[in-house]
C-alpha cells in the first residue's frame, strides 16, 4: 500500500478528518462520469428526460442515481459515518445503476465492477475501499416474491465491521429514499412505464396497472428500510403516499383513469400532497 493509500485508509474512516483535496476531487470526477454516462444511456430523468441513447428509462436514470447518492450521503452523516465515507457513499449512489437492461443481478454486478475499477485506477485509495463501494452496490439488489419487492440483498450480507454494515445498508436504504415522498407516486408510475417496455412520454398498456397499484399499496404498507433510521430522514409523507395510493387504486377499479389523467394527478400530488381527495377527484373528472 502506498503512502497515499495508507493515508486514505485512515481518513476514510476517521470521523475527525476530511478527505484530502486530491481524494475528494477524484471521487467527484468518478461520480460525475457515472452520472454523465447514465444520462447519455438512460436519460437525465424527470422532468425533461434528455439523453437516453440506449433507452429513455422512466426510473433507473441519472436523476435516480444522483438522488440515491445525495440521500445516501445525508443518511451516512446522520449515522455518524466519517466525511470520507459520506463522500464514498455519494459516489456509490451515483454509480449504482450505471448498468441497466442486462438483467437483475447482472446490472448490479456490472455497476459494482465499474466503480471498483475506477476507484482502483486512481491509486488514491486502498483496495478495501473500492471493494466496500462495490459491495454496497451489490447490496441494492432487490429481492422479489411473486413479482412483489419483499427485501433487499443488503439485509442478507455478512459484515466485518459495524461501519461496513452501516455503509452498505445506507445505500440500500437510499435506493428507495423517495418512496414516501410527494415524488413517490410519480416515480412508481414511471417505473410502470419502464417495466412495460415504454419510454416517458409514451402511453403504456392499462391492463396491468390495477395489479401494479395493488402491489404498490402492499409495498408502502410493508417496506422496512435496511436502516430503521432512514425512515426518520426519508419518509416525509408516509401517510399521504399511502392514502393517495389507495385513492388511485379505487379510481382504477371504477375505470375513472386514463394514463394522462393519472400523470396529471401525480404531478398535482407532487405539488401538494395534502389534498382533499374527494375534491381532487372531482377536479380532474371535469377537466
Amino acid at each position: 500500500m502506498s503512502n497515499v493509500q495508507a493515508h486514505a485508509a485512515h481518513t476514510i474512516l476517521d470521523r475527525r478528518e476530511k478527505l484530502a483535496a486530491s481524494q475528494a476531487q477524484v471521487l467527484e470526477e468518478i461520480g460525475q462520469k457515472a452520472l454523465a454516462i447514465s444520462k447519455e444511456r438512460y436519460s437525465s430523468g424527470f422532468p425533461d428526460f434528455r439523453g437516453g441513447s440506449i433507452k429513455k428509462l422512466g426510473h433507473n436514470n441519472a436523476r435516480h442515481n444522483r438522488r440515491t447518492g445525495d440521500d445516501g450521503a445525508r443518511l451516512a452523516r446522520m449515522m455518524g459515518l466519517s466525511a470520507g465515507m459520506q463522500e464514498l457513499q455519494r459516489i456509490a449512489g451515483y454509480a449504482h445503476d450505471f448498468c441497466q437492461l442486462k438483467g437483475r443481478g447482472h446490472d448490479e454486478r456490472e455497476s459494482a465492477e465499474w466503480l471498483e475499477k475506477h476507484l482502483l485506477q486512481t491509486h488514491q485509495f486502498p483496495e478495501w475501499v473500492a471493494k466496500l463501494a462495490a459491495k454496497a452496490i451489490l447490496g441494492t439488489l432487490p429481492l422479489f416474491h411473486n413479482g412483489q419487492l419483499v427485501d433487499q440483498t443488503a439485509n442478507h450480507m455478512d459484515f466485518a465491521t459495524r461501519d461496513e454494515e452501516l455503509f452498505i445498508k445506507t445505500l440500500a436504504s437510499a435506493d428507495l429514499s423517495e418512496l414516501y415522498t410527494p415524488f413517490g407516486p410519480y416515480e412508481a408510475h414511471m417505473l410502470y412505464v419502464q417495466i412495460s417496455g415504454k419510454e416517458p412520454g409514451e402511453t403504456p398498456g392499462m391492463s396491468e396497472l390495477l395489479e401494479f397499484q395493488r402491489k404498490q399499496i402492499e409495498l408502502l404498507d410493508s417496506y422496512k428500510y435496511p436502516l430503521p433510521e432512514a425512515r426518520i430522514l426519508f419518509a416525509t409523507h408516509e401517510a399521504e403516499t399511502r392514502q393517495y395510493a389507495r385513492f388511485v387504486y379505487r379510481q382504477l377499479e371504477r375505470g375513472e383513469l386514463t394514463w394522462a389523467r393519472l400523470l396529471s394527478q401525480d404531478l398535482a400530488f407532487m405539488d401538494n400532497p395534502y389534498q382533499d381527495f374527494d375534491k381532487f377527484r372531482h377536479e380532474f373528472a371535469v377537466r
